[in-house]
């Protein structure tokens, strides 16, 4: 599983149904005793994210700290609305599980 979060990426969903899919999966692999590093699992989220993230994504790498999920989730979904063809869904953030490491 923890192979999977290593190779997934956005492909042609949304940023919000990717950085759902890829809480879910850490999610489950703490639930079997294996979880992800909170900082792990935002690094995978990046580097999956489609080419026309490249420039938000390389921004948030920079960071001297780390960002929220539920910050990643917003400014990902502010950046791909002024992406041509991608349109804005209303959905909040989905929160963290307070027994990540």
């Amino acid at each position: 599983m923890k192979e999977k979060v290593n190779r997934e990426n956005q492909g042609t969903r949304s940023v919000f149904v990717y950085l759902q899919a890829m809480r879910t999966m850490a999610t489950e692999l703490a639930v079997v005793q294996s979880p992800v590093k909170y900082t792990d699992l935002i690094l995978h989220m990046l580097c999956g994210l489609r080419d026309e993230y490249g420039q938000i994504s390389s921004a948030i790498r920079a960071r001297d700290t780390t960002i929220f999920l539920e910050d990643l989730h917003d400014w990902l979904v502010d950046f791909g609305a002024d992406l041509p063809g991608v349109h804005r869904n209303v959905v909040s953030a989905p929160t963290m599980p307070s027994y990540w490491t």
